[in-house]
């Protein structure tokens, strides 16, 4: 089941479709997948809208929303045994679980990312959640961060050193 109603939802925004179900659907016909989209607000999603998944991923988007907590909940809510979450991070070099609030600054010219927080602050978050074993399974580099902070300073961009893509596994 895919789940993107921000995405798949008129009005279409951006260049070339990006921001349409293009992409799923290209996806889906390239691997002659029987995956099932499903046109649902993220906020309803529970063991009785769709069921229980053994799988659950939610990638890029905890840092869109104005509040993510409940949305990691009910997705963790529908999640059987493993839940893998990729998100923007920041304050990724600080222990403590911490989170960035952007208060409608843009970080990387994208004005609907909202939050960023540290590995320490998800995982605490996942394990608040239920989850027995969680654990970031990427991170960027110091180096590739170091590299990107820079090419964006010098194109009048806001991306920081602490700032990066990280993704966890949460297993119950």
């Amino acid at each position: 089941m895919g789940v993107d109603p921000e995405c798949w939802r008129e009005p279409a925004w951006g260049p070339r479709g990006w921001g349409t179900q293009q992409g799923f659907n290209l996806a889906r016909r390239a691997l002659g997948s029987a995956v099932e989209d499903v046109d649902i607000d993220l906020l309803d999603i529970a063991p009785d809208t769709i069921g229980m998944f053994d799988v659950v991923l939610f990638l890029g988007v905890l840092y869109h929303l104005p509040d993510p907590w409940p949305y990691l909940q009910r997705m963790a809510g529908v999640t059987r045994e493993l839940l893998i979450v990729e998100t923007h991070a920041d304050l990724i070099d600080v222990r403590r679980p911490a989170v960035a609030y952007y208060a409608g600054d843009e970080i990387a010219g994208d004005p609907s990312n909202w939050w960023g927080p540290n590995p320490a602050m998800l995982l605490a978050k996942l394990r608040e959640l239920g989850f027995d074993r969680v654990e970031v399974v990427h991170q960027e580099s110091h180096p590739y961060r170091a590299a990107r902070a820079a090419y964006h300073r010098v194109r009048g961009g806001r991306m920081r050193l602490m700032q990066g893509r990280i993704a966890a596994h949460a297993v119950r």
